[in-house]
């Protein structure tokens, strides 16, 4: 009996020791299975194990081997990663919580691609090599799956960085982001990553951050998602580089806030969105006084409500397989399109307003003989001009 419970004793010891081994060998086991499945260089600055099975890590670093090389797309100042040891005997990294301290991320566009750390390096083109000449390979281990099961960011900061709208790049940043995400699987890329985050949009120095909010899902193969984003008091002149690309008008001043649902699924994208805006002023209009192609002057005075304010909604249809559209052509044709259901919704304030522009007597002498007065031929012409203005 001593002789069996000394044999347990030593298994278990043993077994103790190779586990604690194994945890310990758990974030080289993590950077070399993420380095593999995305191509990237990833360093750590330090390295330090809590029994049981809670490794702390400090300065992670990310950088690019693509047109960015070595420049980082992420940097973690502090990592806590709380890992199940039982599926590591299985080949199965399975994280069941990673914390991050102030991460940094980017993401950078350049030529209609976005490079990111998540993203893949594009693969070299292979060189025709004689048959007879090819080296023979061995077959390939496959790598350690990765499972992780929630993920929370504090203090993130997130920057994308444009080089197809100013060659010098210009940077959107998000900052103080609260992120949680849930599920990941490295070897089925198909399950969605569920997120929820909140945070600021940096405006400049002079002006206070917008606020952002979202939930939803991401699927990273195809990138199909259901995700619902708000953004509360974005100032508009600071993106004057994207409303370029939609109209080549000027804003001067406005605000807005905008609550919207968007929808990609087979390649195609659906944005359904409610704009509100304040303080619209526009520095300078598109040829012949136009807004995106409407008289300027009569399309704001139809859309302004009593306070000055704007709402539209917004339905944003792109279909990602067409070369030839593109979102900011699928953007103007949607805000277009927006504009001319918001008159219809309005058409009673149009009407008030031909009415009184021709009348000394103002809108509510000329109601009371409504049936009379529609029919004079000024008053036509007014409310056509209304109309010529959104075709």
């Amino acid at each position: 009996m001593k002789k069996i419970l000394l044999v347990l004793i030593i298994i278990v010891t043993v077994g103790m020791v190779a586990l604690s081994v194994t945890l310990r060998n758990a974030p080289d086991i993590l950077v070399s299975a993420f380095e593999r499945q995305w191509d990237k260089d990833i360093t750590v600055d330090t390295t330090r194990f809590q029994f049981p099975a809670t490794v702390h890590m400090s300065g992670v670093t990310v950088n690019e081997r693509n047109r960015f090389q070595e420049e980082n797309s992420l940097y973690i100042k502090d990592l806590s990663v709380v890992v199940n040891p039982y599926p590591l005997f299985r080949r199965r990294l399975v994280v069941e919580r990673i914390y991050f301290d102030s991460p940094q991320v980017t993401i950078r566009k350049h030529r209609g691609e976005l490079f990111h750390a998540f993203a893949k390096a594009a693969p070299e083109r292979p060189v025709a090599v004689p048959e007879d000449e090819r080296p023979r390979e061995a077959p390939m281990r496959p790598g350690m799956a990765i499972e992780i099961h929630d993920v929370e960011v504090k203090d993130g900061v997130f920057r994308f960085i444009d080089y197809d709208i100013d060659q010098k790049g210009f940077a959107v940043t998000a900052q103080n982001l609260t992120i949680n995400l849930k599920d990941y699987f490295s070897d089925d890329p198909y399950v969605p990553i569920s997120f929820m985050l909140e945070g600021d949009l940096v405006q400049g120095r002079d002006l206070p951050p917008a606020k952002i909010e979202g939930q939803g899902w991401l699927r990273l193969e195809d990138m199909a998602t259901d995700t619902n984003l708000n953004f509360q008091g974005v100032w508009l002149p600071y993106f004057d580089p994207y409303y370029q690309k939609i109209s080549p008008s000027r804003i001067k001043d406005g605000v807005l806030d905008v609550h919207s649902t968007t929808i990609i699924q087979n390649a195609d994208w659906t944005t359904n969105a409610r704009a509100n805006i304040r303080r619209l002023q526009f520095e300078a209009y598109e040829e012949n006084n136009q807004i995106l192609g409407f008289d300027a002057d009569s399309i704001l005075e139809i859309l302004r409500d009593h306070q000055g304010q704007i709402a539209l909604d917004i339905v944003v249809r792109w279909d990602l397989k067409d070369p030839e559209m593109t979102f900011e052509k699928a953007l103007r044709k949607s805000i277009r399109h927006s504009v001319k259901s918001t008159f219809l919704l309005h058409v009673d304030r149009v009407v008030e307003k031909a009415l009184d522009r021709i009348s000394e007597e103002g809108p509510d002498v000329i109601k009371e003989d409504w049936q009379n007065l529609i029919q004079d031929e000024k008053i036509q012409n007014t409310i056509i001009d209304f109309l010529e203005a959104i075709e």
